[in-house]
């Protein structure tokens, strides 16, 4: 059974048409629609088997000629009914139209033949509750409710109403439809016709005039009868609140009143429903009597009883209420000073899943309320950065009325208001992507909330999850990877799910980048075997799981399916906050796929166009390595060492420094920079491991067989600890042969591919001959150089003789050729 209990012109019938017309065509349909002059049993029996006799003819045609005759009376007719329906071997679907339209006792009896027929299915609509919800669940009978909120259209059905596609123009268009008529099936259906063939620009601009106008007029229809001024006063404070709870009930009425009470009598007489959201009741106006009594409200209540009522359901609803229809509560009630701690503690479904919903009500804020302190500006500013890279000039002026009125509370007070401030502060620097500022700003933060949480006898963690999740992606595009692995453990019991998503996607990526490629793979696991949204897999949320995912994949052997996975998934760049890790790992899995020079054709391209884009230096520099890497893999070994001068001492700026000289021959230089980068406590795994590897090559080629044997094998069990193959890629192919001649069968692991062709040609030279070599660059003659030298020009031939023999050399020219090519200098 299944029954719709909505008001009138809430689509009931044209739904349950709608239903029959898709499925159950080997069903007998009887459709019965009951009017107001059928309340009287006889009547409404009569109804019933005129209906059935057109379908079942010969089953029930001898009832019908009894009841005409009068020969059967009312009551007689369920069982008849019954046994003549028994073995009806054709299934048979009853719709019982407006059924609240009938009396208590017919409604009875056909609830006795529906019990008494096991193939007879029955959909009903009404307004009003009905026998048939109150004794089916006592009778363990199957019953399906829906109601008036279910029956509302959602966003994609309103957007396939519109008809207009589903870009950015039609999604916004079908936000404030929404919005103007509460979803409401009739309401939307009757909007919709009037601006059809007008096109979205000029449905937009009726949006705001015609469209709500006229669903203010049809509200009106459905303003229900007060017995009493305290009940109307009631209604409207009710019709102000997303929904009711018995403790906002109580707050809205004097104590006198026992307000649960009226509020099961308005459901009784069809303005509502109650439902149970967990443990708590919860009562919900029908959408169109809600909009005819919040127009009415203004007159019945006054605007201060209407703030008080909006300010009472933000304070009561929170945790119960739909997030966006509280923040629209908070908006409709100048309840500014709250507003930036409630979007703060349900950021996940505000500004991560519900953007445009919340855009389109703040964009009807006037700049003079906007520009009056600082809580509507930054949240306006946070809301309108969301999903791009790049913030507005809107945003960033936004966010600076912001900050200028977070620098005035130079003093600020302590507790709960300043640990406010100071997540407004970190806010601002994540708006305007400042990201040398952001760090600071984050670790600040991050020590106030611990401080407030020390002082919290029982405070709820799960209020800060969004904010934490927040601060991990802020530390990820600061660069401070062992940030976000200190922060993961305090998102460990979130159970909201798009935040696990996207934790786990941010998590796979930092630990595929730092080679923890068996933790990075658990991360995707996570991922997916959890519920998806529809959506997700395309959205900015998932670019972390993508990335870790395409690195976990060409360390499987696959980064030219990896790379091409990533161009045909990923958003559109200019919409992904974290580019530049999309661009690193872009070009680390054309290093692997052997494409160096597409890579390096690839990241010239996209870094040119995302040139004046927000970037943190440390991301830069990992960009800067990358292109190295691609350098080096195409032979270019000067290009390759210019992109890492003036760069930090990290270690992958060393590792890489150490790959041009090895290849460069210069064997000593290579050691120096990798034990250098072995005593560097921020190593990751990977650039642990490929220091390893280089020792290991360096030692065999300078003779010391058992030290490089030794290395090796610590290199093979780091790798096999960390499941992470591709630091072997850095090695050219020749000194792969030669490690895997080095060792057991059992403790060699293939390297994902060989993208370096290098071979090692040791190039040992003296301080005084690299000082040399510098000079010979220079137009200067040898008397010139010796001079600068201190030497004289004897010894200076001296050097010269050494360095061509070393480089294989005929004159200075050709030295220098030789020395660039090899990346000597």
């Amino acid at each position: 059974m299944c029954v719709l209990k909505a008001e009138g012109g809430a689509g009931k019938t044209s739904l349950v048409s709608h239903w029959l017309s898709q499925r159950h065509s080997d069903s007998e349909i009887s459709w019965i629609s009951f009017s107001e002059s059928d309340y009287e049993i006889a009547l409404a029996w009569r109804k019933v088997l005129r209906v059935l006799v057109a379908s079942l003819s010969e089953t029930i045609a001898p009832v019908v000629a009894g009841y005409e005759a009068k020969l059967i009376d009312p009551t007689e007719v369920p069982s008849l009914l019954i046994t003549r329906l028994l073995f009806q071997s054709t299934p048979m679907i009853w719709v019982l139209d407006d059924l609240h339209l009938t009396s208590q006792e017919f409604q009875t009896q056909l609830l006795s033949v529906f019990q008494g027929c096991p193939s007879l299915q029955l959909i009903v609509t009404t307004r009003n509750s009905t026998v048939f919800e109150q004794a089916l669940p006592v009778g363990g009978i199957g019953m399906t409710l829906i109601g008036s909120d279910e029956l509302a259209f959602t966003m994609d059905e309103m957007l396939t109403l519109l008809g207009y596609g589903r870009n950015a123009e039609s999604i916004e268009l079908a936000d404030r439809l929404h919005r103007a008529t509460n979803g409401h099936v009739l309401a939307s259906r009757l909007a919709v016709a009037k601006f059809r063939d007008a096109g979205p620009a000029a449905a937009y601009r009726m949006l705001d005039g015609r469209v709500q106008e006229h669903t203010r007029a049809l509200a009106t229809q459905y303003l229900p009868e007060f017995v009493t001024e305290q009940e109307r006063q009631f209604a409207c404070a009710v019709a102000l609140c997303p929904e009711l709870s018995i403790e906002l009930a109580e707050a809205l009425l004097p104590k006198k009143f026992d307000s649960w009470a009226l509020v099961r009598d308005f459901e009784s007489r069809g303005f509502g429903r109650i439902t149970v959201r967990g443990s708590v009741e919860l009562f919900q106006l029908h959408a169109l009597i809600r909009a005819a009594l919040v127009s009415e409200a203004p007159k019945v209540l006054g605007s201060r009883d209407m703030q008080y009522v909006r300010a009472k359901a933000f304070e009561l609803l929170e945790g119960t209420a739909d997030p966006v229809a509280l923040f629209r509560v908070a908006l409709d009630g100048d309840l500014d000073d709250k507003v930036f701690a409630f979007f703060a503690r349900n950021f996940s479904e505000l500004s991560l899943v519900r953007t445009r919903e919340c855009l389109t009500a703040v964009e009807q804020i006037s700049n003079e309320r906007l520009y009056r302190g600082w809580q509507l500006a930054l949240v306006y500013a946070v809301l309108l950065v969301e999903d791009i890279a790049k913030p507005s000039a809107r945003s960033r002026s936004l966010a600076r009325h912001a900050m200028k009125n977070l620098d005035r509370a130079a003093q600020p007070p302590q507790g709960a208001e300043s640990l406010m401030l100071s997540l407004a502060r970190f806010t601002v620097s994540r708006v305007v992507r400042d990201w040398e500022q952001a760090g600071p700003n984050v670790d600040q933060f991050l020590e106030d909330l611990r401080a407030f949480q020390a002082t919290q006898q029982e405070g709820d963690p799960t209020l800060w999850f969004a904010v934490l999740l927040q601060t991990m992606l802020t530390k990820l595009l600061c660069g401070d990877l062992p940030g976000v692995l200190a922060i993961a453990p305090q998102l460990a019991t979130d159970s909201h799910p798009a935040r696990r998503l996207h934790t786990h996607g941010q998590l796979s990526f930092v630990h595929a980048y730092r080679g923890d490629i068996l933790i990075a793979s658990r991360h995707l696991r996570e991922i997916s075997s959890s519920f998806t949204p529809a959506g997700w897999e395309s959205s900015i949320r998932s670019v972390g799981w993508q990335l870790g995912g395409a690195l976990v994949l060409a360390n499987a052997g696959q980064p030219g399916e990896a790379h091409r996975q990533l161009e045909m998934n990923l958003p559109e760049l200019a919409r992904v906050e974290y580019w530049p890790a999309v661009l690193w790992t872009k070009a680390r899995l054309r290093f692997l796929a052997g494409d160096a020079a597409a890579g390096l054709a690839e990241l010239t391209a996209e870094s040119r166009s995302l040139v004046d884009y927000p970037i943190s230096p440390w991301w830069r520099e990992r960009l800067r390595v990358v292109r190295a890497e691609l350098f080096l893999a195409v032979g270019d070994l000067a290009s390759a060492r210019f992109e890492t001068q003036q760069l930090s001492k990290s270690a992958d700026v060393q590792l890489i420094d150490a790959s041009v000289s090895l290849a460069s021959g210069d064997l000593e230089h290579a050691f120096q920079l990798v034990t250098s980068v072995r005593t560097n406590r921020d190593a990751t795994t990977a650039e642990a491991v490929q220091a390893l590897l280089l020792r290991s090559v360096i030692k065999a080629h300078l003779g010391h067989e058992n030290t490089a044997r030794q290395r090796a094998n610590e290199a093979m069990h780091a790798i096999g600890r960390s499941g992470n193959r591709m630091p072997l890629s850095m090695l050219p192919f020749s000194e792969l042969q030669r490690l895997r001649a080095m060792l057991p069968a059992t403790a060699w692991i293939e390297p994902v591919s060989s993208p370096l062709k290098f071979d090692v040609s040791p190039v040992s030279l003296t301080v005084r001959e690299r000082d040399v070599l510098k000079q010979l660059a220079s137009p200067r003659g040898l008397d010139a150089i010796a001079a600068e030298l201190y030497v004289s020009s004897n010894t200076l031939k001296t050097h010269l003789r050494s360095i061509y023999r070393k480089l294989g050399a005929a004159d200075r020219h050709e030295a220098v050729r030789l020395a660039t090519e090899r990346g000597v200098y």
